[in-house]
């Protein structure tokens, strides 16, 4: 009876328990999911600006984009495309990385969805390639059966921003 009375209290809270982390780990599958659904916009995306693609572009920006480049430039959907096509503009090519993704549902049944993550931006100018690296974030909403960007922020690396020096020899 004794064995009873101390093992019954951790079967409750294993059944307690349990569907918890059957819950965690269904929560960090569809986590995965998710990231790797919208890599494929965030490469999609990439792609069209690489390619010069503005049919693509049109697909993943909403008509009321807007963006803001590390540099605070603020631009809209059709600046962005335009943009591909501007030969005083130097060639890029884009690569980014989505880390995390989360999704809100409104009232209205609007579907939202917020994505952070890496990107690296190589400037080509004559023969010298500039790199620009940092985070952005993402937002995009779910409408007319696909996912299209309304927002994006990017954010340099703060090291890269610091001139590059050399440090002084440690003193003997």
């Amino acid at each position: 009876m004794t064995n009873l009375r101390r093992t019954l209290p951790i079967l409750i809270a294993l059944a307690l328990l349990l569907p918890t982390l059957h819950a965690q780990t269904n929560t960090a599958a569809e986590a995965d999911q998710l990231i790797s659904s919208f890599q494929k916009i965030e490469d999609a995306w990439s792609a069209a600006i690489n390619n010069h693609d503005q049919f693509q572009l049109e697909n993943i920006l909403s008509p009321q984009f807007v963006g803001i480049s590390a540099q605070g430039s603020v631009t809209n959907r059709d600046q962005q495309i335009a943009a591909l096509f501007n030969k005083e503009l130097a060639p890029a090519i884009l690569s980014q990385k989505a880390i995390t993704v989360r999704t809100y549902a409104g009232l209205d049944g609007a579907n939202m969805a917020v994505v952070s993550g890496t990107y690296i931006l190589k400037i080509k100018s004559g023969k010298d390639v500039d790199d620009e690296q940092g985070i952005f974030t993402h937002i995009f909403l779910y409408t007319h059966t696909r996912w299209t960007c309304i927002n994006a922020q990017r954010t340099i690396i703060v090291n890269q921003l610091l001139p590059k020096t050399k440090l002084p020899a440690p003193k003997k």
